[in-house]
């Protein structure tokens, strides 16, 4: 909920495995006007920095953001 015309977002790849994936769609869904950065480490920084479990490649992931209607 901001004025902002447009609204840039840090994401790390794991917190995007976890469940920034359901934000990115709502996003979609709003057509908010959003630019997310994946922060792709292979870590999961917001538990403490252990391996994420079933994070897909690069190539995958986005393919992945394809299909969900990112542009």
């Amino acid at each position: 909920f901001t004025s902002l015309p447009h609204v840039f977002q840090n994401m790390g790849d794991g917190t995007y495995q976890h469940s920034g994936v359901l934000g990115i769609r709502a996003a979609v869904a709003a057509r908010a006007r959003v630019t997310f950065k994946i922060l792709y480490n292979d870590a999961v920084a917001m538990t403490g920095g252990q391996p994420v479990d079933g994070l897909p490649s690069v190539p995958r992931l986005t393919r992945q953001l394809a299909a969900e209607g990112v542009a």
